[in-house]
C-alpha cells in the first residue's frame, strides 16, 4: 500500500490495464523467489551483478534491516539454486516487457 501522494503512483505500471499485468509478474517473482528460499531483492540484486560488463550497483533500502536482508554475508549459500531463480526472474520480465508502453520516461516527467 502506498500513500496517495506517493510519486510512484503516478509511473507508468500503475497505470489502468498496466499495474494488473505488472503485479501478476511480481506475484510469479515472489513464488519463485520463495521456492529459491532467498528473498526477492536479493535475486535482484544478484540478476544485476550478473549482467555482463556489471562491476557495481548502487542499492537503495529503507532501513538498516533492508540492507542486512538484501545483502547478507555468504551470499549465496546454493550457487545453481541462485542462478535457476535468477534466469527464472529473467524470464519473466521478457515476458512483461510488451506490456509496458515504452514512452521514454516511466515518470511521465518530460521537463
Amino acid at each position: 500500500q502506498l500513500p496517495a501522494d506517493d510519486p510512484r503512483l503516478k509511473t507508468v505500471y500503475y497505470d489502468e490495464g498496466i499495474f494488473e499485468r505488472v503485479r501478476a509478474a511480481v506475484d510469479e517473482m515472489a513464488g519463485v523467489a520463495a521456492t529459491a528460499g532467498e528473498p526477492l531483492a536479493r535475486l535482484a540484486l544478484a540478476w544485476v551483478l550478473g549482467q555482463p560488463g556489471m562491476a557495481a550497483t548502487l542499492v537503495g533500502a529503507s532501513s538498516a534491516a533492508q540492507v542486512a536482508e538484501t545483502l547478507p554475508p555468504g551470499f549465496p549459500r546454493d550457487k545453481a539454486a541462485v542462478q535457476r531463480a535468477v534466469a527464472s526472474l529473467a524470464r519473466i520480465s521478457e515476458e512483461l516487457a510488451p506490456s509496458i508502453p515504452d514512452i521514454g520516461n516511466i515518470f511521465k516527467h518530460y521537463p
